[in-house]
């Protein structure tokens, strides 16, 4: 599953969402669901990071993006 090497895919960043809830509520948002308070499970987010840190790691951003502030 490792993409990264191969030419026809090219990965400009990492986006990772761990959760759908954001207390700004901006009217400008693309994201559904704001106001729903789920969460990524701990066992994945130990499963990416890890996968971060082998493969993707010093090669692309990594953005953790969610409830702000």
């Amino acid at each position: 599953m490792d993409n990264l090497n191969d030419p026809r895919f090219r990965l400009s960043m990492f986006v990772l969402q761990p959760t759908t809830f954001c207390n700004l509520d901006c009217e400008y948002c693309y994201l559904p669901l704001r106001d729903v308070k789920r969460k990524m499970p701990g066992q994945v987010t130990e499963n990416l990071a890890d996968y971060i840190g082998e493969h993707i790691l010093n090669k692309v951003p990594v953005i953790w993006h969610g409830e702000n502030p």
